[in-house]
Order: C-alpha cells, then sequence, then structure tokens
C-alpha cells in the first residue's frame, strides 16, 4: 500500500471535513493578509477541493465555477521625462546658450584667465 493510497483510505468518507478545513484556513490567512491576496486564495481553496475529491477517488459535480478575478490591468506606463534641456548649436560654446553674441565688452578683462597678482603697497 503506497502513500497515496494511505492517504486516499484516510480521505474516503471525511471529504468534507477537509474541504471545510481548508476553507477555514484560507478565511484566516485571507484575513491575516488583510484581503490583499483574496482572489489568489480563493483559487488555492478550490484546488484544494478539487485534490480532495480526486485523491479521495470521488466526484462532485461542478459548482458554478468561481468567478474568476479580472485581468489585471496593464502597468501604467512611467510619467514622461522632463524635456531635456536644449543643446546649443554645433561650433558654439557651452555659454552661448542665451543666443547673445559672446564679444567681450571694450575694456572686459577676458574671463577664464587669471589676474596677475598686485603688486601695489610692495615696494
Amino acid at each position: 500500500m503506497g502513500v497515496f493510497d494511505k492517504a486516499r483510505g484516510l480521505l474516503k468518507g471525511r471529504e468534507q471535513q477537509v474541504k471545510q478545513a481548508v476553507d477555514k484556513v484560507g478565511n484566516l490567512v485571507d484575513a491575516k493578509t488583510k484581503h490583499k491576496y483574496h482572489d489568489t486564495i480563493e483559487k488555492v481553496e478550490q484546488k484544494a477541493g478539487q485534490l480532495v475529491d480526486r485523491a479521495a477517488g470521488t466526484t462532485t459535480s461542478p459548482a458554478a465555477p468561481a468567478s474568476e478575478p479580472a485581468a489585471p490591468a496593464a502597468p501604467t506606463p512611467p510619467p514622461p521625462a522632463p524635456p531635456a534641456a536644449p543643446t546649443p548649436p554645433a561650433g558654439s560654446t557651452p555659454a552661448d546658450t542665451t543666443g547673445k553674441s559672446q564679444e567681450p565688452k571694450p575694456g572686459a578683462k577676458p574671463t577664464g584667465t587669471p589676474e596677475p597678482p598686485s603688486t601695489a603697497g610692495e615696494g
């Protein structure tokens, strides 16, 4: 006598008790998870009941199938990325993004070059 045969012998005549136990455990888990996995738990309960029937060698007329959960909605796409900063035209410097001429003002010191050390007060 194999394990399956032994299980079948234990189930024979107790199918309803086992199904009720499965249902009770499912309800407990459903409550503990605050119904977050309700549809999944219902499916597992239904499959377990079918397994009990098969293992016991009994078949019950299929009850009205539990309503299948709606197919999960398609995931919402992420929001579009903010527009990128405009790229300067080819040949321009990065500081030339305003569109204004970069000609230095008369008498202005060129930018980017260090000033020579001051010699005032020495001597």
